[in-house]
């Protein structure tokens, strides 16, 4: 809970343009997010994961499917040393505690002194997982729940065999909180979140009602987009109309960790990107995630957003996104817990 007692109720911005100094070229991210997994045990509507998974089995891919444990540790290890009191995010492509060593490596993080939050659908948190978390003392769970009732969880959160599992992520956050609270002296937040797409928007209120009745610590209503103009059309810069484009905060404010087919470690810029269009380096071949950060490749990106100027056809320069407003960001929401 938030210092006075209360849920901390945050609604994502859309629309906010960067001031000055928020467009100042910072030292470091303030955000790494890491993707552990590209399987999940979800189908939803508004994720462009099931149309990577039917890619992938109509060319029978053999790639990597988890995070190779040596990357994590290798991140974890530079970010300990980074003076900026950066979020180690856990997040991406799939469910990350479907990697068989998702927990360890977390606490792995977590005993190199880095902050991390992790992002969760909820499923695989059994009494056992929450036990091991909360012993890792993570910092932040965030359970994506997006939706108030089974009817509507079942058509934005389905999952591929039909069963609904929405009584059964209420049971398991509900059962996280309690088990936190069972603790004296645990430094986890619990978090829920809700996409505002048109299937749920008539519950956001019901939503956030009911989590703050459960006491979680926040409540986070995240705006809509396109995933880069991967999944459905309508999103965020629908509403931008006549405003003219201003830039991203991807390239200013976080760098991502995945892997290749091959599992590679990969940084990428976009944590839109799903088909590895904007990597930036690959760790150690091209230097640490610091050297990355501020190199060349990184300067450019920056610089086009600055000048409003994309080449045609180009990641950046056709996604509809970019409307995702400055002010707010997943750190600072984590600084504000912690």
């Amino acid at each position: 809970m938030t210092p006075n007692g209360s849920t901390r109720v945050e609604i994502g911005m859309i629309g906010r343009p960067p001031t000055e100094g928020e467009l100042k070229e910072a030292p470091l991210p303030e955000t790494v997010v890491m993707n552990f997994s590209r399987v999940c045990n979800l189908w939803c509507s508004h994720c462009f994961y099931p149309e990577m998974a039917k890619k992938r089995e109509a060319s029978r891919s053999r790639e990597t499917v988890y995070l190779p444990p040596a990357t994590l540790k290798r991140v974890a290890d530079e970010l300990a040393g980074w003076e900026n009191g950066v979020v180690l995010r856990i997040a991406s492509d799939g469910e990350p505690l479907l990697h068989p060593e998702g927990v360890a490596m977390i606490a792995y993080a977590k005993g190199r002194e880095v902050t991390v939050s992790l992002t969760t659908n909820g499923i695989p948190l059994t009494t056992e997982t929450v036990e091991r978390l909360l012993d890792a003392r993570i910092d932040v769970i965030d359970v994506s729940i997006d939706a108030a009732t089974a009817e509507s969880y079942g058509k934005v959160r389905p999952s591929r065999g039909g069963r609904n599992f929405f009584d059964a992520v209420e049971a398991n956050v509900r059962g996280l909180i309690a088990a936190r609270n069972r603790r004296d002296s645990s430094p986890t937040k619990v978090m829920v979140n809700l996409i505002g797409q048109p299937d749920v928007r008539s519950e956001v209120d019901l939503f956030i009602r009911k989590w703050t009745e459960a006491k979680a610590d926040a409540v986070l209503i995240r705006p809509f987009h396109t995933t880069s103009n991967l999944t459905q059309r309508e999103g965020t810069a629908t509403g931008a109309g006549g405003t003219a484009r201003f830039p991203c905060k991807y390239p200013f404010t976080r760098l991502n960790v995945g892997f290749d087919a091959e599992g590679h470690p990969i940084v990428y810029y976009c944590s839109h990107d799903w088909e590895e269009k904007t990597v930036v380096g690959v760790l150690d071949k091209d230097g640490d995630l610091r050297t990355i950060w501020g190199g060349p490749r990184m300067a450019e990106i920056r610089g086009r957003h600055l000048r409003n100027d994309y080449p045609a056809g180009s990641f950046c320069g056709s996604c509809p996104d970019w409307y995702l407003g400055w002010g707010k960001s997943h750190h600072q929401l984590v600084k504000n817990l912690k």
